[in-house]
């Protein structure tokens, strides 16, 4: 079973230390190792970012007044999935977007970036736990 907090805040830069803050507490209390953990933060504080540039695209009277960020936490891994908002799905990638997406990919274990279509994630992260030996 996993324990679920939805973090809401407006779509604005200085509400990423918010979400950086957020991750780094959670992480923490699954015992996630001194790495794990800022590479997390920094994931989250890029994927915010990804965000901040689809809602500048946006027009001003369909982008949303809030970003959601869900944080999906089991014993050994932690999900990050920020929704999308109806008016984000003929969103198109830009070379800025690959580029957050390959730091992505070299900080979490998995990723998925895409358009927002109905339903999906605009961005989801996976990162596990490093095993532990004895």
């Amino acid at each position: 079973m996993s324990d679920v907090i939805e973090l809401r805040v407006p779509p604005k830069l200085e509400h990423q230390s918010v979400a950086r803050a957020a991750i780094g507490v959670i992480a923490g209390g699954l015992s996630f190792n001194y790495d794990e953990i800022i590479q997390l933060r920094v994931a989250v504080s890029e994927a915010f970012e990804i965000m901040l540039r689809r809602v500048q695209r946006t027009s001003p009277e369909s982008s949303p007044s809030e970003v959601i960020i869900r944080f999906n936490m089991e014993t050994d891994s932690v999900e990050v999935l920020i929704p999308a908002w109806p008016s984000i799905a003929s969103y198109v990638a830009t070379e800025e977007d690959a580029e957050s997406q390959a730091l992505l990919e070299s900080l979490m274990d998995e990723i998925k970036l895409n358009g927002g279509d109905e339903g999906e994630p605009v961005v989801r992260m996976l990162k596990r736990k490093e095993a532990r030996g004895l």
